[in-house]
């Protein structure tokens, strides 16, 4: 195996991103990709179900939180999702609206049906907030519980 150092790695990612090879062949690679087969196999399942309890008793997850100070991850949300949020948000209007709308017409009709205010607060919750979201529940096709 050829050796290369961190520096020549990093030269050659420069290069592929600078000349608009990356984009391409990215495309390339996951039209001819199929993810789902091996993604959803029982084999998968299992090795998921046993990484998730070596993560959860080795503590990694916690540990992967605290190894990255607030400002380092405010930094790098910043300069990774400023460029692109906008873009990102545009793309996702159709889907919002299809997935969405169907719940959102759900709490309206709730709300379309609700008995009048009244004085006491924890009445307010129970008569007039918790079927609104009964009603998203439901709409999302998930049990209220």
């Amino acid at each position: 195996m050829a050796r290369r150092t961190i520096q020549q790695a990093a030269a050659n990612l420069t290069q592929v991103a600078a000349a608009g090879i990356i984009g391409p062949r990215y495309r390339d690679g996951v039209q001819s990709a199929d993810w789902q087969t091996n993604a959803a196999s029982q084999q998968a399942e299992t090795n998921y179900a046993e990484g998730v309890q070596r993560a959860v008793a080795a503590g990694t997850r916690r540990a992967g939180i605290l190894a990255v100070s607030n400002e380092q991850w405010r930094q790098a949300a910043i300069e990774k999702g400023v460029p692109i949020i906008g873009q990102r948000v545009q793309a996702g209007i159709a889907k919002y609206t299809q997935n969405f709308g169907p719940i959102l017409q759900a709490m309206n009709s709730a709300a379309d049906n609700l008995p009048p205010r009244t004085t006491s607060p924890s009445q307010n919750i129970t008569n007039r907030m918790v079927p609104i979201v009964r009603a998203a529940v439901e709409a999302a096709g998930k049990a209220f519980s």
